[in-house]
């Protein structure tokens, strides 16, 4: 049992009381919320924010999926039934002319939402192209994506942003010629009640 509290359009405030630590809000009978020793729950309420961020220069070579140094964050659900809403920016510079540049979102070690029909192992869920212009070492682009994922866990999740290119050496947090951008990335992590 749990101590309910109901306003109802025909009795008004109707309090059902016990000893169980839980309240359950109700209007007219149906749930609203409920507060616990978990916390409080209500359907589409922020639960908890949590957020990885880096500015760590990283480099690495094109072919192999990479951990990006500090784009990791670990959230432990309240609820096995909330939504976690995953929040990416990353900044990424590459200087080969032509090179594709990806980032994918792995929980636990398994990828995620990225794009089907991958033959050459490079779906992710972000990318870009890399300009043919001459200027590609002088710039950095925005590789941002959100995904909303169903852990169905109460246990510590962890998710990783991964980077990969085809060709090339790719920076993280900075422009491939240094001395020109240097840049802040961040993983925000939002338990979403359901």
């Amino acid at each position: 049992m749990t101590t309910t509290i109901n306003a109802s359009t025909s009795s008004g405030l109707v309090v059902t009381p016990d000893n169980s630590g839980t309240i359950v809000l109700q209007s007219n009978g149906t749930t609203k919320a409920t507060v616990s020793s978990s916390g409080f729950y209500a359907p589409g309420a922020v639960v908890q924010v949590l957020q990885g961020q880096t500015n760590t220069l990283q480099s690495f070579g094109s072919g192999t999926w990479t951990d990006l140094t500090g784009l990791t964050a670990t959230i432990t659900p309240q609820f096995s039934t909330s939504k976690v809403l995953v929040q990416v920016v990353s900044f990424i510079g590459n200087d080969t002319a032509s090179a594709n540049v990806y980032n994918r979102l792995q929980r636990n070690g398994t990828t995620i939402g990225v794009g089907a029909n991958d033959t050459a192992g490079y779906a992710g869920n972000a990318g870009y192209r890399v300009p043919n212009d001459g200027q590609a070492p002088y710039t950095i682009n925005t590789l941002t994506f959100s995904w909303l994922d169903s852990p169905a866990s109460t246990s510590a999740v962890v998710y990783k942003v991964q980077g990969l290119a085809n060709a090339g050496t790719t920076r993280t947090n900075q422009s491939s010629a240094s001395g020109y951008f240097y840049m802040y990335s961040t993983i925000t992590l939002m338990e979403v009640a359901a």
